[in-house]
């Protein structure tokens, strides 16, 4: 007598997002040459940068110091060049002659090499010049980010003469606004926590962010400026945090299927739901419910139990969405598991009387199961079952067969 009937799923394969950082196919390298003059006696002097893509130049530029002062003079240049054709070779070549005012003035010969393999950012010096190389690129994204996470944006700064920022514009803004120095930026890059920003906190949509440097031209006396290229990400809302997984999760019965309970951080929005993953550890198909679904119950405004589960150990992943069909961030994984309840046993032995005024009987003994018992009596309907302790004797005031059925609370049987 088993009245947990069997339920046929339909697997729902749900696809949880995850941010992929790329670069673009074609980029901006800002390049900042300082050349110390070395004072009156300067006899001459030779300073040259040079970069070439797989054999191909794409930029060089010999610098030359005209006038006679103890300045450092400063250059900027911009070069633009296609990514896909990386490695960038990059060499500098330095010298300078001074005219001795005794035999034997000082001079200097250098050259160095490099190689640029991915967007990243080089310093190098020879003699008299050292140059600052700066990609301009920023990460594309093809993900989204949740609105409770941090934003980071790796970028070692290495300029000498010339000041930067970061800046970021929401979809509804028109201007740029700032980032700011110390608390969202150094010189190692951009990284804040969107509720540390109170124009970004819970902020939700497309989040545009560049960075410029700027320097002033000494000899236009105006401040000139290189923008890198837009990085767009789109900011949605985080899922709730996990905060407990109920352990242990038994079946209803030894043969039969249990539950899990999940309890959150908080409840969740109007029009928003959660999507429930499970994969069953080492194989199997996943399966997938939503918190409005038939085999999720609502225990409590934080609290939701997914129900008809196979025994088995089970990867677990969720995330919410909103009834516009927008997702929020997937969780990590984590997982639980629904153990076998021990089977119900039980036996049943005729009470047979001594003589004809003794009364007569069956015996019952139980075991396993909820530990707690009713039998039911030659075809008694579930609703006329009886409670026992076990061991149990069952009176009986028929000669005959007798048919004897013993369930627990859960009206699970022996099999």
């Amino acid at each position: 007598m088993n009245i947990l009937h069997k339920t046929t799923y339909i697997l729902i394969l749900v696809a949880f997002f995850a941010a992929q950082v790329t670069y673009g196919q074609t980029g901006k390298i800002l390049i900042e040459t300082q050349l110390t003059r070395y004072g009156p006696d300067l006899k001459s002097n030779t300073y040259s940068v040079n970069i070439t893509a797989n054999g191909a130049t794409a930029f060089g530029k010999a610098y030359d110091l005209t006038n006679n002062d103890d300045d450092v003079k400063t250059t900027y240049d911009l070069v633009q060049y296609d990514a896909s054709k990386y490695p960038l070779k990059i060499t500098i070549n330095g010298s300078y002659v001074v005219k001795p005012t005794q035999m034997g003035g000082p001079e200097c010969r250098q050259n160095d090499q490099t190689t640029l393999v991915a967007p990243k950012n080089l310093s190098m010096g020879v003699c008299h010049g050292r140059t600052n190389f700066l990609v301009l690129d920023l990460p594309q994204t093809n993900g989204m980010i949740g609105n409770c996470d941090n934003l980071t944006i790796l970028k070692q700064i290495q300029l000498s003469g010339a000041g930067y920022s970061w800046q970021y514009k929401k979809s509804t803004d028109t201007q740029w606004k700032y980032f700011t120095y110390g608390a969202q930026y150094t010189e190692k890059g951009l990284n804040f926590n969107f509720k540390d920003v109170p124009d970004l906190k819970n902020y939700t949509g497309n989040l545009f962010i560049r960075f410029v440097v700027d320097y002033e031209n000494l000899n236009t006396n105006k401040i000139e400026t290189f923008e890198s290229d837009i990085a767009t990400y789109s900011i949605i809302p985080c899922s709730p945090k996990l905060d407990h997984t109920s352990s242990p999760n038994l079946t209803t019965c030894s043969y039969g299927n249990g539950s899990v309970t999940f309890t959150f951080s908080r409840p969740l929005e109007p029009g928003e739901k959660y999507i429930f993953n499970r994969i069953p550890v080492g194989n199997g198909v996943p399966s997938s419910e939503t918190s409005d679904g038939p085999e999720v119950e609502k225990i409590s405004a934080l609290s939701y139990k997914w129900k008809n589960i196979p025994a088995g150990v089970y990867d677990f992943k969720y995330q919410t969405q909103f009834g516009n069909n927008t997702p929020s961030t997937p969780s990590t994984v984590t997982n639980f598991t629904i153990t076998p309840s021990p089977p119900l046993t039980f036996t049943a032995t005729a009470v047979q009387p001594a003589c004809s005024t003794d009364e007569k009987g069956i015996l019952i003994t139980a075991k396993g199961g909820s530990n707690s018992y009713y039998y039911l009596l030659d075809g008694e309907l579930p609703e006329q079952k009886h409670a026992f302790t076990s061991p149990h004797t069952i009176k009986i005031t028929t000669d005959g067969e007798h048919k004897v059925i013993v369930v627990d609370d859960s009206d699970c049987i022996e099999k």
